[in-house]
C-alpha cells in the first residue's frame, strides 16, 4: 500500500471514528458491542415506538400512534412528530384501528418507509405499470388473503441515513432505507417474539402471485433462519428486496 493510499485510509477511519462518536452518543450504542442485536436492540427499545396501528382506505393510509398523539393521514404531520428520532412499528388493522391480526405462530409481512408520502405515491416505477401505493395494496391483499399481519415501520433515524459511515463501512450507505429496513424487521420481532417468522418485501416490490406461501420455502430446509435469491437482471448473493426471516437468535445476529 502505497504512504498516500495509507494516509487516506487514516483519514477515513479518523473520520468515521468521529462520526460513529456522534451516533453512539444520539443511539445509546457502546462502541465495544455496536455491530452486536443487542446494542441494535437498544435502539428499537429507544427509538421504535410499536403502539401504532394502520388502515388503509381507497386513497390514503390513516396512522393511528396514540404515545406520539397521531391520528391522521397527513404525512408532513406525522414526519413532523416523528421529527427523525422516532420510528412507528404500525399494525395493519383490518376494519376497525381496535381489529388486530393475531401474531402467535403466524408469519408477518413487513415493509419500511421513511414517509407515509413515499409509501403512497402513485406515480409508476421504473420498467413498470405499478406504483408504489399498488405495491403496497398488493401486501396487504395478500396479508388479508393468508391471515398474515402486516407492519410497516415509518420515519427514519437521523444517524442511519444516506452517507453514515460506520467502522467498517466506510464510504457511507448508498440508500436512504438500507438501515432502516435492518431496525424495521429487527423492531418486529423485539415486540412481536411469538411471531414463527417474517417476509420483508421492498415497498416497490409488488406481490403478483398470491397463491405462493412463505412456508413452502420454509419448509425446503429446517436450518435455514434466512432465505433470499438472486436478482433477476444482475446477479448477486442475494436481493434484499424480498428476505425471509424464521423468528431465531441466529437470524437476529444475521440482521
Amino acid at each position: 500500500v502505497s504512504k498516500a493510499a495509507a494516509m487516506v485510509c487514516i483519514k477515513q477511519i479518523s473520520l468515521s471514528t468521529a462520526v460513529f462518536s456522534v451516533v453512539s452518543k444520539v443511539l445509546a450504542i457502546d462502541a465495544g458491542d455496536w455491530r452486536s442485536f443487542e446494542a441494535t436492540k437498544r435502539v428499537v427499545l429507544n427509538n421504535v415506538d410499536p403502539d401504532c396501528t394502520f388502515l388503509s382506505t381507497s386513497n390514503s393510509l390513516f396512522v393511528n400512534a396514540p404515545k406520539q398523539q397521531l391520528r391522521t393521514d397527513v404525512s408532513s404531520q406525522i414526519s413532523a412528530r416523528l421529527r427523525n428520532a422516532t420510528m412507528l412499528l404500525c399494525l395493519h388493522a383490518t376494519g376497525t384501528e381496535e381489529a388486530r391480526t393475531p401474531t402467535q405462530g403466524r408469519i408477518a409481512v413487513t415493509t419500511t418507509a421513511n414517509t407515509v408520502e413515499y409509501l403512497t405515491s402513485r406515480q409508476p416505477l421504473k420498467y413498470s405499470s405499478m406504483s408504489r401505493w399498488s405495491a403496497l395494496t398488493s401486501k396487504l391483499e395478500y396479508g388479508k388473503k393468508h391471515g398474515f399481519p402486516v407492519f410497516i415501520a415509518i420515519g427514519q433515524l437521523d444517524p442511519l441515513q444516506r452517507k453514515f459511515r460506520s467502522p467498517v463501512c466506510l464510504t457511507g450507505m448508498k440508500w436512504t432505507h438500507i438501515g432502516l429496513k435492518i431496525i424495521g424487521i429487527i423492531a418486529m420481532f423485539v415486540y412481536n417474539p411469538d411471531l414463527a417468522a417474517g417476509v420483508y418485501i421492498d415497498v416497490d416490490a409488488s406481490i403478483v402471485d398470491m397463491s405462493v406461501l412463505p412456508s413452502e420455502y420454509l419448509r425446503l430446509s429446517q436450518q435455514a433462519d434466512l432465505i433470499a435469491t438472486s436478482n433477476w437482471r444482475r446477479p448477486v448473493l442475494m436481493n434484499g428486496g424480498a428476505l425471509i426471516f424464521r423468528n431465531t437468535q441466529r437470524s437476529m445476529e444475521i440482521l
